[in-house]
């Protein structure tokens, strides 16, 4: 199906941007997603949105949007990835197109360019970021982080980046599969988590825990961050530890590989969504159902325990100390309960 639209032109100075253009799920290539992705992909879920599969593209040679829809819901994924220049014409054209879409995961930058009073929007977590050039593992505050470190290494373990060839990728998923089982979620979720694929995607840092007897007990993967061109840091984009491994082995991963990055003089981590943590809703109009509904699902037991652990999320995220940033979702319609089921359905957390 070719989705390009006739096009008209908008421009401002030294950018154009083609209206109504759309790349359907198979025709904007990788190539040029990835090509967009290190010039303007500072956003933890910029490497997403051009890489899960299954995603659909709004756009052109100079920026996109990823969407999906579910149920006839229309759902934005994150910041476009563009000049930040492009941005108001490249959303303009996408809701030109689908005029009841909804952003998710956005950034407050993101979340100002909007058109004014045509959305509700509401916090929908905290990201936590940490700047390189200051951080390191030192204090009270992080001191289970060295112990993590230290007992594993005491009894044996060691942790390494690994070449991700087919002996490595067959264990690796082994041990995801071993560890989706004792999740209260048995299969990967997707859309806002994107799920994880067993190739050698381009510019991904992989760090393995092995045990005693050199077998992977656990592994972080971690996405790119870049500018102009350029890596600047990198994003935690999965975890995985094996059912006997031990529970520290999280911890002692991310010491090692955080500070590998800073070592490589890169500039920032981001530890990802903590969903609806920290939710305050002052800055934008906001559905004030909604933000009640967001804080009382963070706190309840049921939710927590046979849907999705997002109490147990943003305590790991706390103990790095790092800074947060509030994301946001944005909706025009003030009842949303049908628009977030299906959001759940598309990221498979129901």
């Amino acid at each position: 199906m070719n989705f390009l639209k006739g096009p008209s032109i908008v421009s401002d100075a030294s950018h154009m941007v083609i209206d109504h253009v759309e790349f359907g799920p198979d025709e904007m290539p990788m190539q040029m997603r990835m090509s967009l992705v290190r010039e303007h992909g500072n956003h933890t879920l910029s490497y997403s949105a051009a890489a899960q599969t299954g995603l659909r593209h709004f756009g052109n040679h100079l920026g996109f949007i990823a969407f999906q829809s579910k149920f006839g819901q229309v759902f934005a994924l994150a910041d476009p990835v563009t000049d930040p220049a492009n941005v108001e014409p490249l959303v303009s054209s996408f809701l030109r197109r689908f005029p009841n879409a909804a952003f998710v995961q956005i950034s407050e930058s993101m979340a100002e360019r909007l058109p004014p009073g045509r959305f509700w929007v509401n916090e929908m977590g905290v990201d936590t970021r940490l700047e390189l050039e200051h951080y390191d593992f030192s204090g009270k505050e992080k001191e289970r982080f060295r112990y993590a470190a230290n007992w594993l290494i005491r009894r044996g373990y060691s942790i390494t980046e690994l070449p991700f060839n087919d002996e490595v990728i067959v264990k690796a998923k082994a041990l995801a599969e071993r560890w989706r089982q004792t999740r209260s979620v048995k299969v990967e979720t997707a859309f806002l988590n994107r799920p994880i694929e067993y190739c050698d995607q381009p510019d991904m840092r992989r760090f393995f825990l092995l045990n005693p007897d050199g077998e992977i007990a656990a592994y972080v993967f971690f996405d790119p961050l870049y500018k102009n061109g350029q890596i600047t840091g990198y994003v935690t984009s999965f975890k995985r530890r094996d059912i006997d491994c031990p529970s520290m082995a999280e911890l002692g991963i991310c010491k090692v590989a955080i500070e590998q990055f800073r070592t490589e003089g890169k500039e920032i981590v981001k530890l990802g969504l903590s969903p609806l943590a920290q939710i305050d809703d002052h800055r934008f109009r906001h559905n004030w159902i909604m933000k009640c509904s967001f804080r009382y699902l963070h706190g309840a037991g049921w939710v927590n325990r046979y849907f999705y652990n997002v109490k147990g999320h943003a305590e790991f995220k706390s103990r790095f100390r790092g800074e947060t940033e509030k994301t946001y979702f944005a909706s025009q319609t003030y009842v949303n309960d049908f628009k977030l089921f299906a959001l759940m359905r598309l990221s498979k957390i129901l």
